[in-house]
């Protein structure tokens, strides 16, 4: 608003009496008195008011910039901004993190994504979360992710639910709305959203802030691929303009494998539903030996044909820590090339630092697929009989 000061200029007043002299006859005087009067001036100058002075001069103040912890929202995103374009080890063990631990942390990843998992979980403004993964390009993170689920996928089918039981029912709406109503007091209102239709889910939203060059995205879902209770939530930090690296979804191989190290713990019956799930067959002919279940079947995994699985499961809990694909139709030729086919597939899905195994079934190497469980595959050869195999195996499971 502006105001207004009026000056008024007092012109002159000039008062002039003239005396005219004039000889009227015998002599008489006549004086005559005349008055002018300047017109009066009104003259408006503006001012500034002290409410506008104070409104160009106030400092717009970054949210980052302040002291904020780990368990709030804008500092948890804050130490995130600090983490990408650092070398993961730089930003696991450079003391970043260390305001989501309070205790200690268990740490595993490929060469696409290392994950933290704080003892304990972790919150941020009161919402529990359980695990941080750094998704990473040549070894350089480039997006963070701030996970409600311990399992890596959200399940898509019914027998996947079960088995991630520990992660259903999540209240992700009641998160998503306290979390996004913080970051729009500290950021403003959100400046985009994010298609969430692939999670196909009964309600979901994806919000947007973009600050100092990096995007802040909060998702929830709820009811996801039809099952009740299959919720998801997380919070993700990451250049403005890119999601940063894909994450596992991306590689149908990798895919597989943590889906079946996702077996790994459930009792028998479970896993059967779930490789049955995945694969879109039936494991038929059931035979059990010590705990041992023998399945004839028919599975492609990456070009190569599987006809018999065998889950193995502890004779206590019943928890299955070891499942088998074996080919046992193809020639030694063959099987050695099926070993060194998928030796590429893991070095290039996860990493190239193999264990070699020499067991009395077979001989090969083993590389660990996340989660503390592992890959093994190998080979058993004779002049009459041969035998490929790819194991998952959680010997950490095994009854000793």
């Amino acid at each position: 608003m502006k105001k207004l000061r009026s000056i008024v200029s007092a012109g002159l007043v000039l008062a002039i009496a003239l005396s005219v002299a004039s000889c009227d006859g015998a002599g008489k005087n006549t004086t005559e008195d005349t008055t002018y009067e300047a017109p009066m001036v009104v003259t408006e100058i503006e001012e500034p008011t002290t409410t506008e002075t104070e409104a160009t001069t106030k400092p717009t103040v970054d949210p980052w910039g302040q002291l904020y912890g780990a368990d709030e929202i804008v500092g948890a995103t804050a130490i995130a901004d600090t983490v990408l374009d650092k070398k993961t080890d730089d930003a696991l063990f450079g003391h970043y993190l260390d305001g989501f631990m309070h205790g200690g942390a268990a740490f595993s990843g490929d060469k696409s994504h290392r994950i933290m998992v704080p003892d304990g979980g972790y919150k941020i403004e009161g919402i529990t979360l359980k695990k941080i993964y750094l998704w990473t390009e040549n070894d350089v993170v480039t997006k963070i992710t701030f996970a409600a689920r311990d399992k890596e996928l959200i399940p898509s089918t019914e027998a996947e639910a079960k088995g991630a039981a520990s992660d259903m029912n999540y209240d992700a709406e009641g998160a998503f709305a306290k979390i996004t109503s913080k970051l729009a007091e500290a950021f403003g209102e959100s400046t985009k959203t994010v298609d969430t239709s692939d999670l196909k889910a009964a309600k979901s939203e994806c919000l947007v802030w973009e600050h100092n060059g990096r995007d802040i995205a909060v998702t929830y879902a709820v009811d996801c691929y039809g099952i009740s209770g299959n919720n998801e939530f997380k919070i993700e930090v990451y250049p403005s303009g890119a999601e940063g690296t894909s994450d596992t979804a991306g590689d149908d191989f990798k895919v597989t494998m943590t889906k079946l190290g996702n077996c790994m713990g459930l009792d028998k019956d479970s896993v059967k539903s779930m490789v049955e799930d995945l694969f879109g067959v039936k494991l038929n002919n059931e035979q059990a030996d010590n705990n041992n279940y023998f399945y004839s079947a028919s599975i492609t995994i990456e070009g190569v044909e599987f006809n018999q699985v065998i889950l193995k499961t502890n004779k206590g809990d019943g928890k299955t820590y070891e499942i088998y694909f074996i080919n046992d139709t193809s020639s030694t030729k063959e099987c050695e090339c099926y070993l060194e086919s998928f030796k590429k597939k893991l070095a290039d899905s996860y990493s190239d630092n193999f264990i070699p195994t020499n067991s009395s079934e077979y001989k090969g190497v083993m590389s660990m697929i996340g989660d503390y469980n592992f890959c093994i595959i190998g080979g058993s050869y004779s002049a009459n009989y041969n035998r490929f195999y790819l194991i998952i195996n959680a010997e950490r499971l095994k009854e000793k």
